[in-house]
C-alpha cells in the first residue's frame, strides 16, 4: 500500500520517503541546497538506525499530488547520484521506493 505519514507541526507537509546513511542531517541537506522542486519539501532527522547510522524523513507538501509525487522522486534520484558520487555514504532508500517506480506513464514507456 502507498501510504504517506503525517509530519507532527507541519500542515500539508508528510513523510512520502525514509532513506538512511551515515551522512548527518545538515551534510544531507546542503547536498540538497537550491534543489529545485515542484512542491516545498524538507528533509527531517528520523530516528536513529540500529547500525549507527541515521534515517531521514523526505517530508513534501502534498497540497498537489502530481507535484509531490515529482519531488520526492527527485529528491530520491538525487540522493542516489549523490550516493554514487561517493558524497553520501552507506545510503539506502528504508521505504518510499515505490515512488521511483511509480513515476508518470510516459517517462516509465521511455
Amino acid at each position: 500500500m502507498n501510504e504517506t505519514k503525517t509530519t507532527p507541526g507541519a500542515p500539508g507537509m508528510h513523510t512520502l520517503a525514509v532513506v538512511e546513511t551515515t551522512a548527518d542531517l545538515d551534510d544531507v541537506r546542503a547536498l540538497l541546497a537550491g534543489f529545485a522542486s515542484a512542491a516545498p519539501f524538507r528533509i527531517e532527522h528520523f530516528i536513529k538506525s540500529p547500525h549507527g547510522s541515521s534515517w531521514y524523513s523526505v517530508c513534501v507538501a502534498v497540497t498537489q499530488t502530481d507535484d509531490a509525487l515529482a519531488t520526492t522522486r527527485s529528491v530520491l534520484e538525487a540522493l542516489l547520484r549523490f550516493a554514487d558520487l561517493g558524497r553520501l555514504d552507506h545510503f539506502r532508500i528504508v521505504w518510499g521506493s515505490w515512488v521511483l517506480r511509480d513515476g508518470p506513464a510516459d517517462a516509465r514507456d521511455a
